[in-house]
């Protein structure tokens, strides 16, 4: 046995070890389920679906208070960096072109 060998067995059993050895079975989305031809993670799916519709029913109920909060995020990032997004929107443009 070698050393990584020795270092990879002592952090347990898992898909973790298994995500380190090339010679595995297991490959990228294998646990995904695959339904009317969606292909989706069976636990980040539901958790990602269910922080959405959180946020959008937040924003939806607390009108006033959410224009208040996304006026306070815009005016913070083009005060601290208005450059930088400028950049990446052009630099998008650019690429899509």
């Amino acid at each position: 046995m070698s050393a990584e060998d020795d270092a990879v067995e002592g952090t347990g059993d898992g898909l973790q070890v298994e995500l380190f050895h090339p010679d595995t079975e297991r490959k990228p989305g294998d646990t995904n389920v695959r339904k009317w031809r969606f292909d989706v993670h069976p636990r980040v799916f539901p958790v990602a679906c269910l922080m959405i519709t959180l946020f959008i029913t937040l924003t939806l109920v607390f009108r006033s208070q959410a224009v208040i909060v996304f006026d306070a995020v815009q005016t913070g990032i083009f005060t601290t960096a208005g450059w930088f997004y400028i950049l990446s929107t052009n630099v998008f443009i650019v690429v899509i072109l």
